[in-house]
């Protein structure tokens, strides 16, 4: 027993099977696309670590211990402030 292939071929322009024209899907990839741009670089920018930086014109600012652990990715800083 052999089996038969059939292939049906849909014009571009026939809209008789309700199907959405070609440029909707288009513009669907490309909003898919953004959204999953977009939720990246936020997460990015959430997650990753950034820069502390203490920095004051009126008063002195003198770190008095630094606690580093390494293998929980803990740090802690206790800070004096003073007169200029």
């Amino acid at each position: 027993m052999q089996a038969s292939l059939y292939m049906l071929y849909i014009m571009y322009s026939d809209h008789s099977l309700g199907l959405f024209p070609l440029t909707f899907s288009k513009y669907y990839v490309l909003l898919a696309v953004l959204v999953c741009a977009l939720i990246t670089g936020l997460l990015l920018y959430f997650l990753f670590p950034r820069d502390v930086i203490l920095k004051s014109d009126d008063v002195t600012i003198i770190p008095t211990s630094i606690y580093i652990n390494t293998t929980t990715h803990f740090m802690s800083m206790t800070i004096m402030v003073g007169p200029r």
